[in-house]
């Protein structure tokens, strides 16, 4: 995930994370894997029993715009709805790629205060220049309700030669 997230590190609509942080939520991440090599992530992350985050979404930037990301998303939405989250969100300067899968803008105080202040701490885990933009309106909220009932079959994801797979369980 380090990889993935490492290539996109230009992009300043992506929260960079540390490997400690990473090694920490390992168990949130899917990862999309062609020809035996991890092309991208995402991550799924519970903040209550109903209340999910997808965050993390990076495809290594050569294979941008052949799936793997839309295959992410729906694979977190899916697990958010097996899981039991009836409200879905992420936040992101890109709220048209996501309103594809059904999200919608939302205001961040939507959420509970406890999330939006884990949300102001990470933002300082950025480097400085990040902080501004972040803080002061760069990322949109989104939110979808579930009946997230997206299944891989119907969104065509069979036919694609990008799979993918939780990560690897964490070592002991």
């Amino acid at each position: 995930m380090s990889g993935q997230l490492a290539a996109n590190a230009a992009d300043a609509s992506l929260f960079q994370q540390s490997s400690g942080r990473i090694r920490r939520n390992l168990d949130d991440f899917v990862v999309a894997v062609k020809a035996g090599q991890h092309v991208g992530c995402a991550a799924l992350q519970h903040h209550t029993r109903t209340n999910a985050e997808i965050l993390a979404v990076a495809v290594v930037p050569d294979t941008q715009g052949r799936g793997a990301g839309g295959m992410l998303v729906r694979a977190c939405m899916t697990e958010a709805a097996r899981a039991g989250a009836t409200f879905v969100w992420l936040a992101t300067e890109k709220p048209d790629y996501f309103a594809r899968y059904g999200f919608r803008r939302m205001s961040k105080w939507r959420l509970p205060l406890r999330i939006v202040l884990h949300k102001l701490w990470l933002v300082f885990e950025q480097p400085a220049p990040r902080w501004l933009p972040a803080l002061f309106g760069r990322h949109t909220f989104t939110c979808r309700r579930s009946s997230v009932r997206t299944s891989f079959a119907r969104s065509g994801c069979r036919r694609t030669i990008i799979s993918v797979r939780r990560s690897a369980p964490r070592p002991t």
